[in-house]
């Protein structure tokens, strides 16, 4: 206490060589944990970044994130395609009794050229694919039937409505549109000229159970076995022809619409 006394009672001028030396031992045993909270705080808040180098960065994870994001599309798309071929093709095993192979397959493209209405698919004779199988879709509802000569890898389908077919044997199941007055009668048989587009026309005569809407089925020893009494159409109108009142002409459409086809199965012939 003497000497704080004294000290304080000396001239300021006398007191600072000697002070400065006394502070500067006095913060020697802090002089760690001062370094330890300085790095601790450096890296709780790093330095600042330039604005050039956080928009470099940031287009970086843009661009890994839009890749990333655009593979798993890919991937979910892929996934899907291959569902949608199991479930055709199950379809087809569901309701077949010909015995054919089913061989799934998906649209490449709409061909090329003025009225072809022909379609492209990614399978041909390295699948087992020839000439005359028929390709259904919904497990009976015929589309089509492989065109002469397919490729290793690809195919054309020859849709029903296409003129290439020639007159197509049908026969109309009365009341499977819903119209009970139909009942149970038999068959009756129509053959219908493809039109192109999405129609088939034919005529029948009046007086029958036929009503619109009522079921179209393939009867025609010119395609093969594994097409017969698959599903072509539905009846969409009848009218009297001008020429002979007691005849009917009708309208037969697909119950697909070709545009919106993806994936496909084709009908081939059985294994050995």
């Amino acid at each position: 206490m003497v000497v704080m006394g004294v000290a304080a009672c000396m001239p300021p001028a006398w007191l600072a060589p000697w002070s400065s030396d006394v502070a500067a031992i006095a913060a020697v045993p802090i002089r760690p944990l001062e370094w330890t909270l300085a790095r601790v705080r450096r890296a709780l808040r790093p330095a600042a970044t330039a604005p050039g180098d956080i928009d470099e960065r940031l287009r970086e994870l843009t661009e890994d994130r839009d890749h990333y994001r655009a593979l798993w599309f890919a991937e979910r798309l892929r996934v899907g395609e291959v569902e949608a071929r199991l479930e055709a093709v199950e379809a087809v095993r569901r309701l077949d009794r010909s015995g054919a192979r089913p061989i799934s397959a998906s649209i490449l493209a709409h061909v090329a050229g003025p009225g072809s209405e022909l379609l492209a698919v990614d399978v041909g004779r390295d699948a087992g694919v020839s000439a005359g199988d028929p390709v259904v879709v919904k497990g009976d509802r015929l589309l089509g039937r492989i065109a002469d000569q397919p490729q290793s890898h690809r195919a054309l389908i020859v849709p029903t409505t296409h003129r290439l077919n020639g007159r197509i044997d049908a026969l109309i199941d009365p009341g499977s549109g819903g119209d009970p007055s139909g009942g149970d009668a038999a068959f009756v048989p129509v053959q219908l000229s493809p039109q192109g587009g999405d129609r088939l026309v034919g005529e029948i005569a009046a007086g029958g159970r036929v009503a619109v809407g009522d079921i179209v089925r393939l009867a025609d020893p010119a395609w093969k076995r594994a097409a017969q009494g698959m599903r072509l159409g539905v009846v969409r109108s009848m009218r009297p022809l001008d020429s002979n009142p007691l005849r009917l002409r009708i309208e037969v459409i697909p119950e697909v619409e070709v545009s919106r086809v993806g994936v496909v199965v084709v009908k081939g012939d059985a294994e050995p």
